[in-house]
């Protein structure tokens, strides 16, 4: 059980550290562009965008370019996932999934110190569960 967690805690920490490396780059982009802009170029352009200038006009035209290829690629995956979901549901495993119990035991190294012992008290639980009903 703590190999779970501490894998669990290690993607966490490493989503984390790759959203804030994703954040960083993306954001010092385009403040490094807007500090970088000729004042004397963006007055004689006017118009509406005029805090871009060329460079700045295809630098954004890339990246709603790379934004539309990149939503298109997630949306082909998003519906790839639902479609291999939907076709899990439907698959027969091969045996009957209902009115199952699965459990972890966890026996006390104290109690149970070697495999002789465990395998006795998991032979107990198997000779005390199979008269149950449907069992």
């Amino acid at each position: 059980m703590p190999t779970r967690s501490r894998s669990t805690r290690k993607v966490l920490v490493f989503t984390l550290l790759v959203a804030l490396v994703t954040g960083l780059i993306f954001g010092l982009a385009p403040a490094s562009q807007a500090s970088h802009f000729n004042l004397s170029e963006t007055l004689k352009e006017g118009g509406r965008d005029s805090g871009a200038g060329v460079r700045g006009k295809r630098l954004r035209s890339s990246l709603v370019i790379a934004e539309v290829a990149v939503s298109v690629v997630l949306l082909i995956g998003a519906g790839l996932l639902i479609n291999s979901f939907m076709h899990l549901r439907n698959l027969d495993p091969g045996f009957r999934a209902d009115h199952l119990l699965a459990l972890n035991v966890n026996l006390s190294e104290v109690k149970y110190p070697d495999t002789a012992r465990r395998t006795a008290f998991f032979d107990e639980v198997v000779r005390r569960v199979l008269p149950l009903p449907g069992a």
